[in-house]
């Protein structure tokens, strides 16, 4: 019997997935736990894994194509229903992948003639390499043969294709040739958008059009939170902390005094968390991404770093899974590094607030009897959903973030 195989949902607010490349071919068996395909959403690429044994029969939705959360992408049937089929049917089989049978590699044996079928590339079996850093290889035409990995045995990883691909632009191309007009005008490369800056521009529009935005903008007063944070950092035993760190978590600790802020907006619907998760934007050469810390407001600001380098790493590595971009209601996006006054940033896409951190600034503002004091203020803007937030609770919402960062002790209680 011919059983559905539907587009997944992999996050609260994902409507849609778009397919970079199947694994299984039709005509070829499969095991539970084996990758059928890998599907890529506004905020995360993944590999999506057979719950059953069974084999491919039709692919409904080609490699490269959106399909819609809940609609069907292919056709499959399971072992139970073949088992009828003599076992001569699979005996050509050529490696093991679990369950009772044996499955056929996709490069080896080609697939059963279907209009829908894709070529699937040899596998790179003699490089080891991740399966984002082995896609964007294929992407950019990089030889993984001539790339030297830094991941764990030598493997190869996002980091080490993205280096590659950047060296090979260096010099002019004949793309770049074909861009100039007879006058010689230099119109420019064009590159194509790859499918993770697409989905990016995409949701980003959608978000910006779609979900009323307001900002509320003030100085945080940061003199002992300074202090604080270069005394903390003196104990050699104790992890690095970071602005970052410390705003991460008097978000958090924000969160879980105004749980009204906790709030994000769903078809119609107020949604509210109990658990206090703050998302971290994280700049990388394939776009921007916001991994979620879990429950930040009741972390210690030691754990806050320790957490916060962690998923730091696996975002920039390419490794982050669908459960860490799932959730939270705030993200923290700070570009305090860049030399920047202010930033007004774009709510992410299923959250309702957003803060953005600039630079620390040192200035000569008055003190209580009037005479000039030096100052060190970070500006902070905070753009919130309408639909969630009016100005008096977005206000509210920026003072106590405030005020946990010119009260820095409170970040050490429990």
């Amino acid at each position: 019997m011919l059983r559905d195989l539907l587009m997944p949902k992999l996050g609260l607010t994902m409507a849609e997935g778009l397919i970079i490349e199947w694994k299984v071919a039709p005509g070829q068996a499969f095991a539970k736990g084996e990758t059928l395909l890998v599907v890529e959403t506004e905020k995360i690429t993944i590999e999506i894994e057979a719950e059953f044994t069974g084999m491919m029969v039709e692919i409904l939705v080609l490699q490269g194509s959106i399909a819609p959360v809940g609609s069907v992408i292919a056709r499959w049937e399971a072992l139970a229903d073949l088992e009828e089929e003599p076992r001569r049917s699979r005996a050509s089989a050529s490696r093991t992948s679990g369950g009772d049978f044996k499955v056929r590699p996709s490069a080896v044996d080609p697939p059963i003639a279907s209009v829908s079928a894709l070529p699937v590339p040899p596998p790179e079996s003699r490089t080891k390499c991740t399966p984002l850093a082995r896609r964007l290889a294929r992407q950019h035409g990089i030889d993984l043969g001539r790339i030297r990995g830094s991941g764990p045995s030598g493997r190869i990883t996002v980091a080490n294709v993205e280096a590659a691909a950047e060296a090979s632009t260096q010099s002019p191309t004949v793309e770049a040739q074909k861009g100039r007009t007879d006058l010689s005008i230099d119109l420019g490369t064009r590159v194509p958008a790859g499918p993770i800056q697409a989905a990016m521009a995409r949701r980003l529009t959608a978000v910006k059009r779609e979900v009323p935005h307001f900002y509320l903008a003030a100085e945080a007063e940061v003199t002992t939170f300074l202090a604080l944070r270069e005394s903390l950092n003196t104990d050699p035993g104790n992890p690095r902390i970071t602005i970052n760190h410390m705003v991460v978590a008097a978000v958090g600790r924000a969160l879980l005094d105004l749980p009204q802020a906790n709030r994000v907006w769903v078809d119609g619907q107020l949604v509210t968390f109990a658990s206090t998760d703050v998302g971290i934007a994280v700049h990388t050469p394939r776009g921007l991404f916001v991994p979620i810390f879990r429950d930040a407001g009741r972390a210690k600001l030691d754990g806050v770093a320790v957490e916060s380098a962690r998923l730091i790493e696996k975002t920039r590595e390419g490794r982050l899974e669908a459960d860490d971009m799932t959730g939270g209601a705030v993200a923290v996006s700070n570009a305090g590094m860049f030399n920047v006054s202010y930033l007004t940033p774009i709510i992410n896409p299923g959250h309702s607030a957003i803060l953005g951190v600039g630079s620390v600034r040192r200035l000569f503002r008055p003190d209580a009897g009037g005479r000039p004091a030096l100052r060190q203020e970070i500006g902070l803007v905070l753009a919130c959903d309408h639909r969630v937030f009016d100005g008096v609770g977005g206000l509210e919402f920026l003072n106590r973030i405030i005020a946990c960062m010119e009260n820095p002790f409170c970040l050490l209680s429990d």
